[in-house]
């Protein structure tokens, strides 16, 4: 507080207040918000699910999740007359492919994502939701010569064996001290970061999931990943299980340390 002018305390104090109430809703909105009404209408789901797996039509209750509510309204009153499998497989299948796909950091019309954040997400001037959802597009410095440049997630540096996680069913293999490597996180994942070494995320911002997570643990982050014509690239893609690398939160850069 010494730093900050006369004149400007009682604002700065009214936007940290804000911003320590701000940091917890983003961190737990989901599971205040949202998870209650998912749990609710899941249940209710899995109930159809169990009916169709009695009658024949599926054989998991859970692959109830990978028909349309048009094909789950045409079967519900005899689903004894239909075997979805043909349509749930294909599904299955398409799901588990595209989970470990790189996904594009933003859509947009625009030429290249560095085009649609200065023309169309600067100009907002929304701090936050820019920091948020990491649409900066990282510095680099050569000098580094790292594999991959990112925006600050958490300080430090850390090498170790990566661990790519795709989707919760992942989750289970972390071994205690491994760096996560992952195109995003959910804010639900909190329990396991006790047990890394360091995380990468594809995408994110600094005041994103990742970020606040790895700072309160104290494990080092970087996020948003670019290379080093800073276009976006997938950590997640590039970099495989079981592969040493070495996370530098403090300059933010990523080593592949074993190609």
């Amino acid at each position: 507080m010494k730093r900050i002018p006369e004149g400007e305390k009682e604002e700065f104090q009214g936007l940290l207040r804000l911003s320590q109430h701000a940091g917890t809703f983003s961190e737990e909105h989901t599971y205040w918000c949202e998870m209650a009404g998912y749990a609710v209408v899941r249940n209710g789901f899995m109930g159809i699910g169990r009916r169709f797996v009695e009658a024949g039509a599926i054989d998991r209750a859970d692959d109830i999740f990978f028909l349309t509510p048009d094909e789950i309204d045409l079967a519900i009153l005899v689903p004894d007359r239909f075997d979805l499998r043909y349509i749930v497989e294909p599904r299955k299948e398409a799901r588990n492919k595209r989970t470990y796909e790189s996904i594009v950091p933003v859509l947009t019309t625009r030429a290249s994502v560095a085009e649609a954040s200065a023309l169309d997400v600067l100009p907002s001037q929304d701090a936050v939701g820019i920091k948020v959802l990491g649409f900066e597009v990282p510095p680099v410095n050569p000098e580094l010569k790292a594999d991959m440049y990112g925006l600050f997630g958490a300080p430090g540096v850390v090498e170790g064996t990566a661990r790519v996680v795709a989707r919760n069913e992942d989750l289970d293999k972390l071994v205690p001290g491994e760096i996560m490597v992952s195109a995003k996180i959910s804010s639900s994942w909190s329990p396991i970061f006790a047990l890394l070494g360091g995380a990468v995320t594809d995408r994110s911002g600094s005041l994103g999931h990742t970020g606040c997570l790895c700072r309160e643990y104290g494990i080092p982050a970087v996020v948003n990943t670019v290379n080093e014509n800073r276009e976006f690239v997938s950590a997640s893609a590039m970099i495989k299980t079981g592969q040493r690398i070495r996370v530098d939160g403090t300059n933010h850069t990523v080593y592949i340390l074993d190609k």
